[in-house]
């Protein structure tokens, strides 16, 4: 899904610095798939907010965000899933990338 992309790839390189790995590699060389669907899509060719230190940016201020925010608050600890709820899926997106 187009709207998932820059999300997805930003949470993947700062996952690969906190942890050391390299598994974003694959996506970002000059020939991987990060690069041809830039490239595919006119309005995001040379535009500077996708370059990967952008996205990896983006993704750190938003858990800067999200950890500032759930501080000291009682209600932030993770609560099993209720059904027809969408909030399980956001904490959980939090606690793997954020923490």
């Amino acid at each position: 899904m187009r709207h998932d992309q820059h999300a997805g790839l930003g949470a993947l390189l700062r996952l690969d610095a906190r942890l050391g790995t390299h598994h974003a590699d694959r996506f970002t060389r000059p020939d991987g798939l990060w690069g041809q669907w830039v490239d595919a899509l006119a309005h995001l060719r040379g535009d500077p907010d996708d370059t990967l230190a952008e996205l990896r940016r983006w993704t750190d201020l938003r858990c800067d965000f999200a950890n500032g925010w759930t501080l000291g608050r009682e209600d932030s600890a993770p609560r099993p899933e209720q059904p027809g709820s969408r909030e399980p899926r956001s904490v959980a997106w939090h606690q793997i990338v954020c923490n």
